[in-house]
């Protein structure tokens, strides 16, 4: 599996680039992370379902990183839907985005580490990640460098 990285910093237009990607490119599947009316989403690229990603007031089940308040549910979700996209044949996964909460094993860790698992995925993997988060997310997860390619987005 090759694996792709596309980097940015926060708020630089990774997701939205992607979503104008995916338009042209039918064979991707993954998880976007757009806002939406002023609030972060989890997007299903395939079916283009959403689920807010913040907390609502009233959950119980929340993961905390920094000043965010995210839904565990949302999560919980997103992951499958990652999951349920490697048994398809697709020519990219997409995950929006690995950062602080994956390098403390919360939100996509374990589903990300499942994936690196796999013998021979039928895709290439494609991580969003942010500037100052790719080496530790690289060594982190245990990801070769010689399959690492850097996406740009001209």
């Amino acid at each position: 599996m090759k694996i792709q990285i596309l980097q940015g910093s926060i708020h630089s237009g990774k997701s939205t680039y992607l979503m104008e990607y995916c338009k042209q490119h039918k064979n991707t599947c993954g998880i976007l992370t757009p806002i939406i009316d002023g609030k972060r989403h989890f997007l299903n690229i395939e079916t283009q379902e959403t689920k807010l990603m913040e907390a609502q007031e009233n959950e119980t089940e929340v993961l905390k990183i920094g000043k965010y308040i995210f839904s565990q549910k949302a999560f919980d979700w997103a992951c499958s839907v990652i999951i349920g996209s490697t048994t398809k044949k697709n020519d990219l996964l997409i995950i929006d985005e690995i950062g602080p909460l994956e390098l403390q094993g919360k939100g996509f860790a374990e589903t990300l580490k499942n994936i690196l698992l796999l013998p021979k995925p039928p895709f290439d993997l494609l991580l969003v990640i942010r500037d100052n988060a790719v080496n530790e997310v690289v060594e982190y997860f245990k990801i070769n460098k010689q399959n690492v390619r850097n996406w740009s987005r001209e």
